[in-house]
């Protein structure tokens, strides 16, 4: 049985990402929020799966996220070119939307769904531009352009939802990166004439070369150790209190990977990494890096062969290097 797999898309003037198929399950998981779902149509019969989340990259002030469709592993940047410059020709250009996929090789074809658009609406193919102009005269066309790698892959309507432009991606031995752009726009040209301006802008692979760690600072603070007078040596590890994201530091789990290093959760959310160590003056000191946040309320943390599990009230988190 021949299977095609589809990637639920957008449309400019719609939310991103839809479901598609007859069955409307929803999967408890606060993480994706619904942002997609696949459907694996076969000869004999349609079935629903929502595609596998991965994780997510911040690139500066873009986001990168990474799922599954299929076996297929995505990596996808959604972006936004501004062409208003301020002079009268460019003060109405429309905004152009983009989306930078970039996609491991793998075995199976896709179909991506671009644009949901009115039933009546025709599609017009000039190369990689695609038109969507619909039935009504003072519609403003959708002009959809895809750029990049984009060998074999072609335009098409999709018979069983009207109105819905899908972009048909071939299975290939190799990687490919393609960049997705939508404007509403009776200018055929403007989408070719910002060419470079989308491909800076949907370039995943470039921005995966600059994702860094989001909190690059270390917070060190001294050791506090007893005087020796008691019967036991105790010695306090001071936790960061006063930190520059005023987050609160209420710790609830902890513990240590194969170098000595801690790893603590908070109750408020946040992962931390904490080691020992010196300063230039040879005094004992502790440091603490944040890793993670944004976790709902994270009670407990175990690390399996160096990899953190962390438990929240709603869900095992995996946290990956």
């Amino acid at each position: 049985m021949e299977c095609i797999r589809e990637l639920a898309g957008t449309s400019v003037s719609r939310t991103p990402w839809c479901q598609v198929g007859a069955s409307r399950e929803r999967a408890h998981s606060p993480t994706i929020n619904a942002w997609w779902v696949v459907m694996v149509v076969t000869t004999d019969r349609c079935r629903s799966h929502w595609a596998r989340y991965l994780g997510h990259y911040a690139a500066g002030d873009r986001t990168i996220v990474e799922y599954a469709v299929g076996e297929t592993v995505i990596q996808e940047m959604p972006g936004l070119v501004e062409l208003s410059t301020g002079d009268e020709s460019d003060s109405v250009a429309p905004p152009i939307f983009t989306r930078g996929l970039s996609i491991a090789a793998g075995s199976e074809s896709l179909r991506m769904v671009v644009a949901s658009e009115h039933p009546d609406t025709q599609l017009e193919v000039n190369g990689p531009l695609a038109t969507l102009v619909g039935p009504s005269d003072d519609a403003m066309p959708l002009q959809v352009l895809a750029l990049g790698d984009t060998t074999g892959m072609k335009w098409v309507m999709d018979p069983s939802r009207p109105g819905t432009l899908c972009l048909e991606i071939p299975a290939s031995n190799e990687p490919r990166s393609l960049i997705v752009a939508l404007a509403r726009t009776d200018e055929s040209r403007l989408l070719t004439t910002a060419q470079t301006r989308v491909l800076a802008q949907g370039d995943v692979d470039a921005a995966l070369r600059v994702v860094g760690a989001r909190w690059p600072e270390e917070l060190t603070l001294a050791a506090r150790g007893s005087d020796g007078s008691a019967a036991f040596e105790v010695e306090t590890i001071p936790h960061p209190e006063l930190n520059p994201w005023l987050a609160l530091v209420r710790l609830t789990g902890i513990d240590f990977l194969s170098d000595g290093q801690m790893l603590v959760t908070t109750w408020d959310g946040d992962v931390w990494r904490v080691r020992e160590s010196t300063n230039e003056a040879g005094d004992q000191v502790w440091r603490w890096h944040r890793v993670a946040s944004g976790l709902f309320q994270p009670l407990g943390i175990k690390t399996v062969d160096d990899v953190p599990y962390v438990t929240c009230r709603d869900q095992l988190v995996i946290l990956r290097p």
